[in-house]
């Protein structure tokens, strides 16, 4: 994701990692940011920062979520709105390579 004051990048191959780019810092490139334990539910899988957590970690994540959102009637994980919200910004920016122009989304 590329804004204004910086960016932001991830990669699924690499689940624990983002990598930050803020403009104006004084050494302006990517800085890799790792999940700790106090990330979410990154504890129950993995004791450390550094080390990836798996896909069926994160399906395991989602299941409880959403479970849990059945159990106590409150939305836990991302919603059909998220969804939505994050189609319509990949539409945007599909049409935006398209055109090469900006594109508003929502």
């Amino acid at each position: 994701m590329y804004g204004t004051d910086g960016s932001l990048r991830w990669d699924f191959q690499r689940l624990n990692e983002l990598q930050l780019a803020i403009r104006g810092e004084r050494d302006y490139g990517y800085t890799t940011l790792y999940a700790q334990p106090g990330d979410g539910d990154f504890a129950r899988f993995q004791p450390g920062g550094g080390t990836s957590m798996g896909f069926d970690d994160l399906k395991t994540i989602e299941a409880a979520q959403f479970l849990r959102s059945i159990a106590d009637g409150v939305q836990h994980g991302p919603s059909v709105a998220d969804g939505r919200a994050a189609a319509a910004v990949a539409d945007a920016a599909e049409r935006s390579g398209a055109s090469g122009e900006w594109v508003r989304t929502g």
